[in-house]
């Protein structure tokens, strides 16, 4: 028989919980950069960066990759910064930055090329790219 108590009870929703996202820690050697990225390797930029890198002592940003074979990320955000460590790790022997922070995302070939327009959306633009 029924109890009056369960007419007035709230139903339970289980609402689906956003994943965590992990941070793994890559070689700077296993990630490649993606065909799609489209602004150039300035080596000036990138010896800025890798001194900023270096005085903070960590990137304090993320990369996002992408699993493209066994042991092999698409780097999706974070082109310049995996430059700025190999350069701190290979030019200045900074060993501690051989390896990156990184978020794999799963992601196909249209999803990648979207992620990696919509990260450098607001990436200054040269003269030829604004004419």
């Amino acid at each position: 028989m029924a109890k009056i108590e369960d007419v007035f009870k709230k139903p339970v929703r289980t609402e689906e919980k956003h994943p965590r996202m992990s941070i793994t820690w890559i070689h700077y050697s296993k990630l490649t950069k993606s065909a799609y990225q489209f602004y150039g390797e300035d080596d000036a930029e990138v010896k800025k960066l890798a001194d900023l890198i270096s005085l903070d002592g960590a990137v304090l940003q993320n990369l996002l990759v992408r699993k493209i074979d066994a042991d092999e990320y698409e780097i999706i955000a974070g082109h310049k910064r995996t430059l700025a460590c190999k350069y701190n790790a290979e030019e200045r022997g900074m060993k501690q930055f051989e390896f990156l922070p990184c978020i794999i995302v799963p992601s196909n070939d249209i999803r990648s090329r979207w992620q990696l327009m919509s990260t450098n959306q607001y990436h200054p633009k040269s003269q030829y790219e604004i004419m």
